[in-house]
C-alpha cells in the first residue's frame, strides 16, 4: 500500500513539474513529456501490471488539465505503461542505453497512438508534417531524459545504490536471484 502511495505521489509531483516547469525547458518549441517518462521508468522497474495503472493515472490527470479530447491520454498512457512494463527485463540491464532507447520508442508510439485515436474523434490533423516537426523531436527529448530519471528511481525513489537492477539480477525472493541474459 505504501508502495502505491509514493507511486501516486511521484506521479502528481511529475504531473505538476509537467504543468510548472517543463513549459520552461522548450528547446526549438517542443517540450518532453516528464509524465510519459516516469511512467515508462516505473513500468521498467515494476512491471506491466503497475506500469498500466500508473499509465491511466498519469494520462488520466494530463485529461483532466486539458479537458480537449478527455480520454485520449489516459488510453494512449495505459498501453505506453503496458508496453514499457513487458520491457522490464530487457531494459533493466547493465546497458544503460536501452532505457533511453526503450523511452523514444514509447513516447513515439504513444505519440503517435494519440494523434490517430484524435483524427478517429473527429481532428484534422496533417500527420507527416506533426510527426516530423513534434512527434519525433519530442520522443528524441523524451529518451534523452530517461537515463537520469532511471538512474534516480533506482538511487532515490527505490533506494537502491548498488541496484541490482543496473548489476543486472532480480530479487524473486529471498535468497533466490536469477541472472539476466
Amino acid at each position: 500500500m505504501q508502495s502505491f502511495l509514493i507511486l501516486f505521489l511521484v506521479l502528481f509531483v511529475s504531473f505538476l513539474i509537467q504543468t510548472a516547469v517543463v513549459p520552461f525547458l522548450k528547446i526549438g518549441g517542443i517540450q518532453p513529456d516528464l509524465v510519459l517518462i516516469v511512467i515508462a521508468v516505473y513500468a521498467f522497474i515494476e512491471g506491466p501490471v503497475v506500469g498500466t495503472v500508473t499509465g491511466f493515472v498519469g494520462g488520466l490527470l494530463q485529461d483532466l488539465a486539458t479537458i480537449r479530447n478527455m480520454g485520449l491520454s489516459a488510453l494512449s498512457k495505459t498501453i505506453a505503461g503496458y508496453l514499457a512494463g513487458l520491457a522490464k527485463k530487457n531494459v533493466a540491464s547493465e546497458n544503460l542505453a536501452l532505457p533511453v532507447i526503450a523511452v523514444f520508442l514509447i513516447s513515439l508510439s504513444t505519440q503517435t497512438i494519440y494523434i490517430l485515436l484524435s483524427f478517429l474523434v473527429g481532428d484534422a490533423i496533417p500527420f507527416q508534417k506533426i510527426f516530423f516537426r513534434i512527434i519525433a523531436p519530442r520522443a528524441i527529448y523524451d529518451g534523452l531524459l530517461a537515463l537520469p530519471i532511471y538512474l534516480l528511481f533506482l538511487k532515490i525513489i527505490f533506494k537502491k545504490k548498488d541496484s541490482r537492477y543496473l548489476k543486472g539480477e532480480y530479487i524473486l525472493k529471498k535468497d533466490k536471484k536469477i541472472k539476466l541474459k
